[in-house]
């Protein structure tokens, strides 16, 4: 859940957390097996009163962003501009000039995800 929560999409979040559950090249596969996780986790979040947990468990974190294209990591965006020898700071800079709705997006994640961890 929380690969999907930080924007990984489906197939990267299933070959590094699910892979020993069969091939990822079945979608539907993928995704009846998130759906059963999600069921699993939402269930034992109300059985424990934690309705709001229950609720973030089940939401459709791909549509958080609001965006309909997808946009390259900060990684990817460093190798592909040649930025390796630059600071963090300007490789950050450099991106989200060019990509401004990421630091929009990345505060809407982190504040969800920070909302989903309280007791």
């Amino acid at each position: 859940m929380r690969a999907l929560v930080q924007g990984a999409d489906t197939k990267a979040a299933w070959e590094r957390y699910l892979q020993i559950e069969g091939d990822h090249a079945d979608v539907r596969t993928a995704r009846r097996t998130i759906a059963w996780i999600r069921d699993a986790l939402a269930a034992a979040a109300r059985r424990e009163n934690r309705f709001g947990t229950a609720r973030l468990v089940l939401a459709d974190w791909s549509k958080v962003d609001g965006s309909r294209h997808k946009q390259p990591t900060l990684d990817e965006f460093i190798v592909t501009r040649g930025m390796d020898g630059f600071s963090e700071a300007e490789q950050i800079e450099a991106y989200q000039a060019e990509y401004p709705g990421a630091a929009i997006q990345q505060k809407r994640r982190a504040k969800l995800m920070k909302s989903s961890s309280r007791p």
